[in-house]
């Protein structure tokens, strides 16, 4: 995720449409990084958004990372683990 000119006042976040996080960060502008038109009309639409949806979405983005932070998903993908590993676990 690229915050845009970050200290400026122009604030948004960029991220490539194939990193995993992208389904959950949805608030961030999803580009395609190897097309190069893409890229420049997604840009031009963070330079074109009023500042009030601009900071709506980068405060709901925060919210979603600090609420969903690398302990919140550690603890998910372990628990859904433990729970697979006493599915297949032979019955006593």
């Amino acid at each position: 995720m690229i915050p845009l000119l970050e200290g400026t006042g122009f604030t948004e976040s960029l991220l490539s449409k194939y990193t995993g996080c992208a389904r959950e960060l949805d608030d961030a502008l999803l580009v395609n990084p190897f097309d190069v038109d893409q890229l420049a009309d997604v840009l031009f639409e963070a330079y074109r958004m009023p500042d009030e949806e601009r900071r709506q979405r980068m405060a709901r983005l925060r919210a979603k990372v600090e609420k969903h932070n690398v302990f919140d998903w550690a603890a998910h993908i372990f628990g859904e683990s433990y729970k697979c590993l006493k599915l297949e676990s032979p019955s006593t």
